[in-house]
């Protein structure tokens, strides 16, 4: 009796923020897992950590990147080479190849154990109940993708998962593939970016519930006659807006000589957009050096210019 008099009148302790949402997901019968913890590439290297991430923590898994520049710059090289850091960090690497310009080779040269990589490539064949051979489109390719990503997650729930998509102007998407060459219109110009607004929304809470590093490739376009800056980066706004970081890369002055032969090429990284959070600062910037045996080389961007950038 006094034991349970005690139990009464023990003082109340309010639940804690986390606690009521609990509380509330158990009364819906939402039986969720428990939160991703917040995981960070270190790459050892001050000048990627500040344009990628944070200066002090680094890359933040269970983010969507966008790596942009024009042709030649070094994006794909670059985009290798923080996927074999993963690697090395223990996550696991998967490579949406839709340009087909993966080399395996050139991939292994820059660090990366090909033999634990997904490559996924666009495939011709059947699907479903079709008679006829066609080419996989951009919705189904990325099905696969989101269906290895569960596999993936389920395996290790704890484990950290890098996925380079390369690139957005090279997905056809289902639109597209049906009206063929001659018969685009104004619904197939945009039916990238609608496609890219739907992918986003349902990929960005996947993506940082399975501590997914996504990292995607894009190219600078320029459009005839526009106002302003007549750049643009295809896949409409969406990207843009979900991505949590944007890092703009660029070439400088000549390619790197050697005894007169060309040994690669230098350049710039500029953030144009920085959510990381853990102290992460938006418009850091960087030189690069991008060899063709593979070696790849951050200096700060005063240093490319005094070795001959423009």
């Amino acid at each position: 009796m006094k034991k349970a008099l005690q139990q009464r009148t023990a003082p109340h302790r309010d639940l804690t923020p986390d606690e009521e949402l609990v509380l509330i997901k158990k009364k819906l019968q939402f039986f969720t897992t428990l939160k991703p913890v917040r995981v960070w590439l270190d790459t050892k290297d001050s000048y990627l950590n500040s344009v990628f991430g944070s200066l002090q923590r680094g890359i933040p898994y269970g983010k969507i990147i966008e790596l942009s520049g024009r042709e030649s710059h070094g994006k794909t090289a670059l985009a290798i080479r923080l996927a074999a850091l993963a690697q090395r960090d223990g996550a696991s690497v998967v490579v949406v190849d839709l340009e087909f310009s993966f080399d395996e080779v050139w991939a292994s040269n820059l660090g990366l154990d090909m033999k634990r990589v997904y490559v996924i490539r666009p495939e011709l064949g059947q699907f479903g109940k079709e008679k006829g051979e066609r080419m996989i489109t951009a919705e189904e390719q990325l099905l696969i993708v989101q269906r290895l990503l569960d596999r993936l997650h389920r395996k290790n729930k704890d484990g950290k998962i890098y996925v380079l998509v390369d690139s957005i102007a090279a997905m056809m998407t289902a639109e597209d593939a049906a009206a063929g060459i001659q018969e685009q219109n104004m619904r197939t110009k945009v039916s990238l970016a609608t496609f890219m607004s739907t992918l986003m929304r349902d990929w960005v809470g996947m993506i940082y519930n399975y501590n997914v590093m996504m990292v995607f490739v894009n190219q600078i376009r320029v459009s005839p006659g526009a106002w302003g800056n007549p750049e643009y980066t295809p896949g409409g706004n969406a990207l843009r807006f979900y991505a949590a970081i944007r890092v703009r890369m660029s070439r400088m002055g000549k390619k790197i000589l050697k005894a007169g032969r060309p040994m690669g090429i230098r350049g710039r990284l500029t953030n144009w957009k920085n959510k990381a959070g853990g102290g992460s600062r938006e418009g850091a910037s960087a030189g690069y050096k991008l060899y063709y045996d593979g070696r790849m080389k951050f200096l700060s961007a005063d240093q490319i210019k005094a070795e001959g950038g423009e």
